[in-house]
């Protein structure tokens, strides 16, 4: 469900977002997908604390 009527509004998408509470650029922003290397990173960080879900930052960065 959308929050906001961006076009045919009766009410600014300013307004709306201060009525919200909501930052514009929060409006306007779109994700971009992670490269191949991050997701690589991610899955061996994901393997080790899986395999040992005690370490710490310290020992799965090490």
């Amino acid at each position: 469900m959308m929050l906001l009527e961006r076009e045919g509004a009766e009410v600014s998408v300013v307004v709306q977002c201060k009525l919200l509470s909501l930052h514009r650029s929060a409006v306007y922003y779109t994700p971009r997908p992670a490269d191949a290397h991050t997701l690589l990173f991610r899955r061996r960080i994901d393997e080790i604390y899986t395999a040992a879900p005690f370490y710490g930052i310290r020992k799965i960065t090490a």
